[in-house]
């Protein structure tokens, strides 16, 4: 059964192959009556996405997922209904898309220069196929690269691997020399509050010994259906969110059809109601029910 609302997707605008129109038009077509895309830190693909659900009907608001750091260890971040206009955020945002754009041209002219990325595009090359970004990432490069004839569609876990995959060791020496670190997760959490939004931890397989810690910071949910959260950890969260006055969402992330890498990763190939929302939940979360 499709779920009635998906409330967390990716575009081409930060790292999916797929338009933020293409995501409208295919949860038309699996049955979604509400859709948030969720992109990584940026919200340059919202307006566009937001007039692609007005003509199809479907429900939607304003999201984003920040890539954050806190209590000794990592999360992402949901952010739903905040004012993309307010200062602490614009400025979180550029904090954080500059860091991935930035990270990203350092990656492909190293990549380029050690013989690991096969020549034959600049990075102002990337940047002219997607003058609408803030946010850049291997998806944007291997999309130039693919148009090019430089890589084969089949070829692109490989290039991953070869081109745009560090240690995690090597990631402070990365952020230490573009001048932008991962952000704290508290911080990301007062943002949110602050510009009227509701944060919501997303996915924490494994992460249960963190959730009173991250409630007493603020978040008001968990994404309690998403393709990595077990049998066990569902039944868990959701008790939890019931009892605790917590919003419950969820969504498909890269996985399913809508995710935009199931023909490259077998491990997204999953079914399309791996994750979402019931009509329920999403009206609650739209309509700021729990607050």
């Amino acid at each position: 059964m499709i779920f009635f609302a998906n409330c967390h997707l990716h575009s081409d605008i930060s790292d999916s192959f797929l338009s933020p129109e293409k995501i409208v038009e295919i949860g038309k077509e699996l049955g979604h009556k509400a859709l948030i895309l969720t992109d990584h830190d940026t919200v340059k693909g919202s307006h566009r996405f937001d007039v692609a659900c007005r003509k199809a009907g479907i429900y939607t608001m304003i999201g984003i997922e920040f890539i954050t750091k806190g209590l000794g260890t990592g999360f992402h971040l949901l952010g739903y209904d905040f004012d993309p206009e307010n200062a602490a955020m614009r400025e979180l945002i550029e904090r954080c898309s500059s860091r991935h754009r930035e990270r990203c041209h350092l990656l492909f002219e190293e990549s380029l220069a050690n013989g690991s990325l096969r020549p034959g595009a600049t990075w102002q090359e990337v940047l002219d196929a997607f003058p609408g970004n803030d946010f850049y990432y291997y998806t944007q490069v291997f999309t130039v690269l693919e148009k090019k004839g430089i890589y084969r569609h089949d070829e692109h876990p490989q290039f991953i691997k070869d081109a745009f995959t560090v240690p995690k060791e090597r990631e402070p020496e990365l952020e230490a020399a573009i001048g932008y670190f991962t952000p704290d997760i508290e911080e990301c959490i007062k943002v949110i509050l602050g510009a009227g939004g509701v944060p919501v931890i997303a996915h924490p397989h494994n992460k249960q010994e963190y959730i009173e810690d991250l409630i007493k910071m603020g978040i008001k949910g968990i994404e309690v259906y998403h393709p990595s959260i077990t049998e066990e950890e569902r039944v868990a969260y959701d008790a939890l969110c019931r009892a605790r006055g917590l919003y419950v969402t969820g969504g498909t992330d890269h996985a399913g059809t809508i995710g935009g890498f199931a023909d490259i990763f077998p491990k997204k190939d999953r079914p399309d109601d791996c994750g979402g929302m019931t009509e329920e939940d999403f009206f609650k979360l739209y309509r700021r029910e729990l607050e």
